[in-house]
């Protein structure tokens, strides 16, 4: 293989697959690039598409600090893909963690934008319909009444 080939390899593929998810088909990463410089971060377009595909693992730790503000995700998620790529026989990382469904993804990008006030009144809803729900009945067929 020679230098060029292993320069290209992929060594952080689910990185790099996280990273796509998280800034979705509709934002560019001139824009993302954009958005960390606002930080006085700088990252090429090139780059960034180099983490995307998994052919570079070892971004700066003031990047991922930046990727996780403009993404609205925990530092932490964004270490922990990176070190499951680079350390996959580790005990700590037999387990997978799923990336955010688009939907999921919708739902905490809105709840972000709340006041912490609307924000805790978001949480307590969500605590009193999974309560309902826990102590409702289940509907069987035989349950329903006929019309």
């Amino acid at each position: 293989m020679s230098r060029q080939q292993a320069e290209r390899a992929v060594v952080a593929p689910k990185f790099g697959a996280l990273l796509t998810t998280l800034r979705g088909s509709h934002t560019s990463r001139g824009v993302i690039c954009s958005k960390l410089a606002r930080f006085g971060l700088a990252l090429d377009r090139s780059t960034l598409l180099q983490y995307e595909r998994g052919t570079v693992a070892s971004p700066s730790p003031t990047i991922l600090w930046g990727l996780a503000q403009i993404y609205r995700v925990p530092l932490n998620d964004l270490v922990l893909a990176l070190l499951r790529d680079l350390s996959p026989k580790h005990p700590a990382f037999r387990h997978e963690v799923d990336p955010l469904t688009a939907e999921q993804r919708m739902i905490a990008e809105l709840s972000m934008a709340l006041s912490p006030k609307a924000r805790q009144a978001l949480v307590t809803l969500l605590e009193v319909l999974l309560a309902e729900k826990a102590h409702a009945p289940a509907l069987t067929r035989n349950s329903v009444p006929a019309l």
